[in-house]
């Protein structure tokens, strides 16, 4: 699937569009249009909640809050936040907060947290949802997606959609896990690809969560794991592999 990217400029029909769809804006005292303008051009913020909203909207009886929070200190920030009034039940909650930031001047977006209802688990909305607002990353420019896998589910997700994770003491301790529940020939495989990794990348932060995402023996262990993670959208390689495996 190619993305290139579509230039765009809010306007305040798209603003009061958004709010008809039932999404408030607070935190800034510049107009919406102009704070994503100025800060965040090219994000058609419209097309990202109309997705949202259409997706997700019916995965829930509950009432949904939608809010988007625009920030200017310390540094300009848009979150969406859309979440049901259960969010926080395992089984039925709903829940989906985005945050975009600056870094050095590029977006950087940081997909906090996404709970789908139980029964709308495993039927492709997930990615539906990350398709249609993937092409606003691409819109802005961004550098970098980063995520947090602690969810149910999560840590093993995430590896197949080639996140890579960034902190060696959070990908240490899954290996240790994998040493206690594994056999010895299994856990000497997955111990090998994460050698490997270290002895060529010496106090490296991209380990290949996906290779052990690979073996099937390691999908018990990483739906129980956490971990951060990112993509370097800037990295041909690993935009390459995030499109191909959690878009395409």
């Amino acid at each position: 699937m190619l993305f290139s990217a579509e230039l765009h400029i809010v306007t305040p029909v798209e603003i009061r569009t958004i709010e008809a769809l039932g999404f408030s804006f607070s935190g800034s005292s510049m107009p919406a249009d102009d704070f994503i303008n100025t800060f965040f051009p090219n994000f058609n913020l419209l097309v990202a909640v109309r997705t949202i909203d259409t997706l997700l909207s019916s995965t829930t009886a509950s009432g949904i809050s939608k809010e988007i929070l625009l920030t200017e200190v310390p540094s300009p920030s848009v979150e969406i936040r859309y979440y049901s009034q259960d969010w926080s039940d395992k089984d039925t909650g709903l829940a989906l907060v985005r945050t975009f930031t600056l870094e050095n001047a590029k977006p950087v977006v940081d997909h906090e947290f996404f709970r789908l209802p139980r029964s709308y688990r495993r039927k492709g909305i997930a990615r539906k949802v990350l398709t249609a607002l993937f092409q606003q990353y691409v819109n802005m420019g961004a550098k970098k997606i980063l995520i947090f896998a602690a969810l149910e589910d999560g840590g093993y997700v995430w590896a197949t959609q080639h996140f890579l994770a960034v902190d060696p003491a959070e990908v240490a301790t899954i290996l240790t896990r994998a040493q206690a529940e594994l056999s010895a020939a299994e856990f000497n495989l997955v111990k090998r690809i994460h050698d490997h990794y270290y002895a060529q990348h010496i106090g490296g932060q991209s380990f290949p969560m996906y290779a052990w995402a690979a073996l099937p023996f390691m999908e018990a262990i990483l739906r129980k794991s956490k971990w951060h993670g990112a993509v370097d959208l800037t990295n041909p390689k690993e935009f390459g592999n995030f499109v191909d495996n959690a878009i395409g």
